[in-house]
């Protein structure tokens, strides 16, 4: 029998012996009385317990003072429990508002804790970004200083070629004005007096003075042929900048084994040109060499510089053993020659195989859209 089937009985058994003590049947209410209590004992459940032997000792007057002391031993403890139950719930109600409020004071300071966790990542990253852009603009401040720099260094290289060359035109012209007014007028005159010997016809005199004018016109041609090209300009050297090409071009020639041939185009109009591009031209064209003589191992070389009307080339050809270009990790000089390239606007096409030799082609447009360095420099 289950604990609800007890129950029911127990409260079955209490209602007829209420019912059989109005009706005065005592018998039966006595025996109903007695089957609810032991019904409740049965059930183990103090309420039960307690109603069954009030009612016990209301309709058993015999043994009413049993039941009675027994029915207040178990209010008693019903009591004390219930009070001990109020207790343990108080204590645990006080325990769970501690509980609660430590759980608060948690909640807080770990909202806190978060707080200043996004507070320093983001003053970190504000820290992180403002070294980066200080950084980053120093990098520029420097790249400006080292263009600055080169566009000096390069200005007074010009005007030391230039001196030079004026130097070297001065002593051309005097040295074709002696010529010309001294050595030559002397041979002409030398010439006329001999030719006043055709007075005399004797055979020696003749062949004596055909044998002198014959020298004398040979000397005096030789004489007018180094006159005229000292006083004449070489073509290949257009202006300052052509002149440093050549001499950058002739030291290779002779300062190292590796055979150079090289062509320039004279038509380039390079006052036209902006000054640094003419600078990074001929930093790219030092780099190609420099790389060449270290490097490629090369027997021969060729160097072209030519232009149209809206982009010069420089080409840079060897037969030495070549590199990889898929090679992600490059020198430092071919990557300063794409730098500069790029500084340039242009473009760099780069062809190379294993023991196969090296052409570098640079296309740099005559006119670029921004200023590669703003100054107020003139044009070379």
């Amino acid at each position: 029998m289950n604990i609800n089937n007890q129950i029911s009985n127990v409260i079955l058994y209490i209602h007829l012996s209420g019912y059989f003590s109005q009706i005065k049947d005592t018998v039966r209410a006595i025996e109903y009385s007695k089957q609810a209590i032991l019904g409740s004992k049965k059930s183990n459940i103090p309420v039960f317990k307690i109603a069954s032997l009030k009612q016990a000792a209301n309709v058993y007057k015999k043994k009413s003072v049993m039941y009675s002391d027994e029915y207040i031993r178990i209010s008693d403890s019903l009591q004390i429990a219930e009070r001990r139950s109020k207790d343990r719930f108080a204590r645990i109600s006080l325990e769970t508002d501690e509980i609660i409020q430590e759980k608060d004071v948690l909640e807080d300071r770990n909202r806190n804790l978060l707080y200043v966790f996004i507070v320093t990542v983001i003053l970190a990253s504000l820290l992180f970004i403002v070294r980066a852009q200080r950084t980053r603009t120093r990098e520029l401040l420097y790249q400006q200083a080292q263009q600055k720099a080169n566009e000096d260094i390069f200005n007074l290289m010009m005007s030391q070629q230039a001196i030079i060359d004026e130097s070297r035109n001065k002593e051309k012209k005097r040295l074709a004005r002696d010529l010309h007014d001294g050595v030559l007028g002397r041979m002409f005159g030398l010439r006329m007096n001999l030719d006043g010997l055709n007075n005399k016809n004797d055979e020696d005199t003749v062949a004596r003075r055909l044998e002198l004018l014959n020298e004398l016109k040979t000397i005096e041609q030789d004489i007018r042929e180094i006159s005229h090209d000292l006083n004449r300009e070489k073509q290949e050297l257009i202006n300052n900048f052509v002149s440093l090409v050549h001499n950058l071009l002739e030291e290779q020639q002779t300062s190292y084994q590796v055979k150079l041939s090289y062509s320039i185009d004279n038509n380039v109009n390079w006052d036209k040109i902006n000054n640094s591009i003419k600078i990074n031209m001929y930093r790219m064209l030092q780099e190609g060499l420099q790389n060449i003589n270290k490097y490629a191992n090369a027997k021969n070389c060729t160097v072209e510089i030519k232009a149209d009307n809206e982009y010069i080339y420089l080409k840079i050809k060897d037969d030495g053993i070549g590199f990889d270009v898929n090679k992600k990790s490059k020198g430092i000089g071919v990557q300063n020659m794409i730098s500069r390239t790029h500084d340039c606007q242009g473009t760099i096409d780069i062809n190379s195989k294993k023991d196969h030799g090296t052409k570098i082609v640079i296309t740099v447009p005559i006119e670029i859209k921004k200023p590669i360095v703003e100054n107020d420099d003139k044009p070379i």
